[in-house]
């Protein structure tokens, strides 16, 4: 029964959507000009979130290392912040896209990928036509996504094997 649930609720990279391999970076990127198009693309592909959601994210959301996008999130009045890993092969996307708009003068508050998704998805969709591609369907937002939820906590060493544990 919770497997039914959790297939049927959750959605996005590791559960539905192709992997988001080098190959597809390389059809990404024949496929689209615009490098905030190809990052909003690549964005929608391996994270699996609805548009709109994807067009809220700021640009300082983009680690400085480009492994992860800091993505503020706002429920129930608290805000905590989620992180979306950004695999490696979409890291020069979603790089180029920062360097185009910081050359544009946008500030870091400003949403990093608003402009390749266009208002009602019409960019992120044509780009991905543009490509041969289907953007995943669903309908998740970021207080909804299982990635964003998830918590781990870096321990550091392992206590039971450090030769000198402390409090």
């Amino acid at each position: 029964m919770a497997a039914r649930w959790i297939a049927r609720k959750a959605g996005g990279p590791g559960l539905t959507g192709l992997p988001f391999t080098t190959e597809l970076a390389d059809r990404v990127r024949a496929g689209v000009a615009s490098p905030v198009h190809a990052a909003a693309l690549a964005a929608a592909l391996f994270t699996g979130l609805d548009p709109p959601s994807l067009a809220t994210i700021p640009v300082s959301a983009l680690s400085e290392d480009d492994t992860a996008l800091i993505v503020p999130i706002n429920e129930n009045q608290r805000t905590w912040a989620g992180a979306i890993f950004v695999p490696k092969p979409a890291r020069p996307l979603l790089r180029a896209a920062r360097a185009f708009l910081h050359l544009r003068g946008t500030p870091p508050t400003k949403a990093l990928l608003s402009g390749g998704i266009g208002p009602g998805a019409h960019r992120v969709t044509a780009s991905a036509r543009a490509c041969g591609l289907a953007l995943p369907v669903t309908q998740h937002t970021l207080t909804q996504s299982w990635h964003l939820r998830a918590d781990a906590w870096w321990v550091g060493t392992a206590l039971h094997i450090a030769e000198r544990s402390t409090p």
